[in-house]
């Protein structure tokens, strides 16, 4: 997958920079549960899907509430693996990468995702948003990403 690797098998293209928000980013051989334990923000059914109980609250909190009610709406079920299964492979050792932290989150806290960032030996970034700045900093997020891939652009050539 990551560009190097890929070059030294004599394959073409691969992956040469992560972008990364509100994201959470783990050690391999570890879960989002096995490090913070079950959120009580999450309603676990018995088929081992999930939901979030307050997604306007969680994920909208910078929108108008009409605004984070309409996308809260459009969320579904996930399967709750998604979380609970251990990282086997930790692309951002491999592969430089860009995170923003969003400052105004309710979901991982600020000081968690710059804790993230650090682990993975990102570049950090920071935005006043809350946990979707690609719904309330749809610009400025934008500009971010692509000053990002433009500077992984230059660094490969």
């Amino acid at each position: 997958m990551e560009l190097g690797k890929r070059k030294e098998n004599g394959l073409a293209g691969g992956v040469f920079h992560l972008f990364f928000f509100a994201a959470f980013i783990l050690p391999e051989g570890q879960s989002v549960p096995s490090i913070f334990g079950k959120s009580p923000n999450n309603d676990i059914r018995p088929d081992g899907r999930f939901r979030i109980k307050t997604p306007a609250q969680t994920l909208y909190n910078d929108l108008p509430p009409e605004e984070a009610e309409y996308w809260a709406s459009k969320i579904i079920d996930q399967s709750y693996a998604v979380k609970a299964t251990k990282l086997t492979h930790a692309s951002y050792r491999y592969v430089p990468s860009t995170y923003v932290v969003c400052e105004n989150d309710q979901g991982p806290p600020p000081q968690y995702q710059e804790m993230f960032a650090k682990s993975a030996g990102a570049t950090v970034l920071r935005i006043a948003s809350g946990h979707s700045p690609m719904l309330s900093k749809t610009e400025e997020l934008a500009n971010m990403v692509a000053a990002a891939a433009q500077g992984a652009m230059k660094a490969i050539s």
